[in-house]
């Protein structure tokens, strides 16, 4: 399955990555690359192939947030809804919400084995997933990460308008967008009609 999948590495640490996609080769990625820049990564991405993206938290953050901005920022879904994992050792809670507010798919925590590396990998393929756009943001939905139980978590409202696409990958036929669905709380609602109105 990974075998029709490119995996690209993003760290500050060469040795690490050259390392890391020793790992991500021996999960059964057909291709890997070691990824510095914004040129790097047009040169390695595929637009026939998933890709999924790796970060090293040895990276600045302000590096992550560009790389992810150009990720997210493509136009093609095949691209933008690449699933995006951070690699991490120690991370704080403070860093873990900076880190989920940028939007990761999921964060694996070192020390892991390669059998849970390949499980958290492969849970980005062949499932529904999720994805919220707001102005400030463009993700998978971190509610599960800050709300304290599943009662908290379903009491949670949009006050903001969003746009959430259900998508889901497939090594086979790629990334299928299955809905859309546009929310526009009632206040915002309001604020359009009142300018309608302004405008006649």
């Amino acid at each position: 399955m990974l075998n029709r999948c490119n995996a690209l590495v993003f760290s500050a640490d060469g040795r690490w990555s050259e390392a890391f996609c020793t790992n991500l080769k021996s999960i059964g990625f057909g291709e890997t690359f070691c990824v510095c820049d914004f040129d790097d990564l047009e040169r390695a991405i595929s637009r026939q192939n998933i890709n999924f993206c790796y970060f090293s938290q040895t990276s600045h953050i302000d590096q992550i947030r560009a790389a992810m901005s150009a990720i997210r920022g493509y136009r093609d879904d095949e691209l933008r809804f690449s699933p995006v994992i951070l690699m991490a050792r120690e991370i704080s809670r403070n860093s873990l919400s900076d880190y989920i507010a940028i939007g990761f798919d999921d964060i694996v925590r070192f020390p892991c084995t390669i059998d849970m590396l390949s499980s958290r990998t492969k849970r980005q393929l062949n499932t529904e997933l999720r994805y919220y756009e707001t102005e400030s943001y463009f993700g998978p939905d971190r509610r599960n990460y800050f709300a304290a139980n599943e009662e908290q978590l379903q009491q949670r409202t949009g006050t903001v308008p969003y746009r959430r696409h259900s998508i889901q990958r497939d090594v086979f036929k790629g990334i299928e967008i299955t809905d859309v669905f546009d929310h526009k709380p009632p206040g915002f609602l309001d604020e359009e009609n009142e300018k309608r109105s302004d405008a006649v």
